[in-house]
């Protein structure tokens, strides 16, 4: 069944799929982030072809921006502290 799903979904983006199965599976799609992230692969590897465009990119590019993000420093700031007390926001409640 997934690989009839897949099928489909090619199919989809080919426009090669007939009106009524086009919806049944959109329906699906709809219901399904699964297939809905798919479908946005499928959608990517395709433009991808057929406009011979695309960025190479090293096979550690991944590992590399990992290891960046973790050599972020953490800044932990102190937290403001409120300019209205509750005496203050009460009476300018009252005022108004």
């Amino acid at each position: 069944m997934i690989e009839e799903l897949n099928q489909k979904i090619s199919q989809l983006i080919d426009n090669d799929l007939d009106k009524e199965r086009a919806l049944a599976l959109l329906k699906k799609m709809k219901q399904d982030p699964v297939l809905q992230a798919k479908l946005s692969r499928y959608e990517t590897i395709g433009h991808a072809i057929k406009s011979d465009v695309f960025l190479s990119v090293d096979s550690d590019f991944a590992a590399r921006v990992n290891q960046a993000i973790q050599k972020e420093s953490v800044y932990f700031l102190p937290k403001r502290k409120s300019l209205f007390t509750p005496y203050l926001r009460l009476s300018a409640l009252a005022a108004s």
